[in-house]
């Protein structure tokens, strides 16, 4: 969704009816973030694949969704997408590889290994 970020039970039903495709391996839902709040919509999707052992992609983009690219990995993703270098960002709100490198050195420092 290109335009915003839908509630969580709308999130969940796309999510539920995707899972129910014979055959899927990985789901991918992206969004936009309008405010900080999407960002939690996205990990409590994310915390809902992860209990089902789902394969997801999952974040907002933006640069209010800046954070649920970032944490998603964290969170029990499949991937997230980053730039290899400043200026060649391919959405709004994506992260450097380099950037992403030294956040998760940051957070593993501070919450042992994620």
């Amino acid at each position: 969704d290109f335009n915003r970020t839908p509630h969580i039970g709308e999130l969940l039903g796309l999510y539920k009816k995707m899972k129910a495709v014979k055959g899927i391996e990985v789901i991918k839902i992206v969004t936009y973030a309008r405010n900080i709040n999407d960002n939690a919509t996205i990990i409590e999707l994310l915390k809902e694949a992860r209990m089902e052992k789902q394969k997801i992609i999952a974040f907002a983009m933006g640069q209010l969704g800046r954070d649920s690219r970032i944490l998603s990995l964290p969170m029990g993703a499949y991937l997230t997408f980053a730039s290899l270098q400043q200026g060649k960002e391919s959405a709004e709100g994506q992260v450097t590889v380099g950037q992403l490198k030294k956040i998760y050195q940051g957070l593993n420092f501070m919450f042992g290994r994620l």
